[in-house]
């Protein structure tokens, strides 16, 4: 019968670095003898996504929200459907209502003055809804629970209920639930699993995709009227950050960026430098930073004025589901003919609609110096001995971004469409 030996240290090297992030983790947790390899093996992910509630490594997302659980044993549906759903995703105080943030100090007063404001409102919809001879009850119950929260503070009162942070792990085959004491920020419980998957120090990590949050949706539901206006929404966002790597020197090599927060400055201690193979940036973080302008494939979100990026040395350009008038077209075109990009250089907008693609290329074809060649090209010339290739397309595979449809703009050396269309 065979002895059974330990792995050596060539072959552990070899197995760990062909383990899943997620299962190494739970392994060098469990085997110590391991966790000196670990540092020094490098770590790869297909997929890295934060958001300020989820954070997910490959195909395992870890949530963590705040459950509000009954100390009488009965939870209202209405919180029970929020608790099943993984909770709330901000901190909230002992009375449920959403905890203020350091950021948020000096408002403290106009926020207690609100929240005041807010409790005569759910009040007064309760009374006249009662009034009412076919009053709705669901509404009662709902109004009520909004405003148990702000009643509870006023008259100093204990609530009737306790708090607990809910961590949810999701894998394609399963999935696991642990409810612990809320002694912690959600924030703090986020960066605790953060540094156990990723603040290895010494270890270099390479990411495939690396995406930073996510469009804030304005339809939301908070299940609160206070964080259904202005000051509220702002108060919850201060509240709830998208957890960041670990900085522990420059030891992340990402390939592909998604950046819907201005977060960039956060990670630049972490990345090396290398430039990025494709970087998806809403407008409202675009600037002429070195990280963003040494992109391969550069993809704007959101409505962006043309002479923003014209002068971006990046190889190519999208606009997602761009938002352009016809006047604008003409106008893009004579920006390029003055800015003279280089040859190579490509330039593209997205829509959902196909309709579009044909009102585009009756605009384009208007163009002085534009030439039809097909239904799908018009060419136009440009300065410097080049033309501009004009392409109407349905969904480009290549391209980094959810549109249908394409408008493609490539710059070739005069006389290339002659002979290569």
């Amino acid at each position: 019968m065979s002895e059974r030996r330990p792995l050596s240290y060539p072959p552990l090297k070899l197995v760990i670095q062909y383990m899943g992030p997620n299962i190494r983790f739970r392994v060098a947790q469990q085997c110590p003898s391991l966790r000196n390899i670990d540092k020094i093996v490098p770590q790869t992910f297909k997929n890295l996504y934060f958001e300020p509630q989820l954070m997910t490594f490959n195909d395992t997302t870890y949530q963590l929200g705040v459950l509000q659980i009954y100390k009488n044993g009965y939870t209202p549906e209405a919180i029970s459907v929020t608790n099943r759903a993984g909770g709330a995703g901000y901190d909230v105080d002992q009375y449920g209502l959403p905890r203020i943030s350091d950021d948020h100090r000096d408002n403290l007063e106009a926020i207690r003055f609100f929240e005041d404001q807010q409790l005569e409102h759910l009040e007064a919809m309760i009374r006249a809804e009662k009034s009412r001879p076919m009053r709705s009850l669901r509404r009662i119950r709902q109004w009520e629970l909004e405003a148990l929260p702000y009643r509870l503070r006023r008259d100093n009162l204990e609530p009737p209920y306790d708090h607990y942070i809910k961590l949810t792990i999701k894998t394609k085959k399963s999935t696991r639930v642990e409810c612990i004491a809320y002694t912690k920020t959600i924030h703090e419980a986020k960066e605790y699993i953060l540094n156990r998957v990723l603040g290895v120090t010494g270890r270099r990590i390479y990411v495939d995709t690396l995406r930073m949050g996510k469009p804030w949706n304005r339809s939301m539901d908070f299940g609160n009227t206070f964080l259904r206006n202005s000051l509220g929404r702002n108060v919850l966002q201060a509240s709830v950050k998208t957890p960041c790597i670990p900085n522990t020197g420059k030891r992340v090599v990402v390939r592909n960026m998604i950046l819907h927060e201005n977060c960039l400055e956060a990670l630049k201690p972490v990345l090396e430098e290398i430039p990025f193979k494709t970087l998806q940036i809403a407008r409202e973080h675009l600037s002429p930073d070195d990280w963003i302008t040494s992109a391969e494939y550069l993809c704007i979100t959101g409505t962006v004025f043309i002479g923003e990026f014209l002068n971006f040395p990046n190889p190519r350009i999208h606009l997602q589901k761009a938002y352009l008038s016809f006047a604008e077209f003409g106008a893009m075109i004579s920006m390029l003919q003055r800015a003279s990009p280089k040859i190579g250089t490509q330039y593209s907008f997205g829509t959902q609609t196909e309709h579009f693609l044909s009102l585009a290329a009756l605009v384009f074809e208007a163009i002085p110096g534009a030439k039809k060649r097909d239904l799908q090209t018009t060419v136009i010339a440009m300065e410097n001995d080049t033309e501009l290739v004009v392409s109407y397309i349905k969904k480009d595979k290549g391209v980094f971004c959810c549109d249908r449809f394409v408008v493609q703009m490539i710059v070739h050396p005069k006389g290339y469409s002659d002979s290569n269309i």
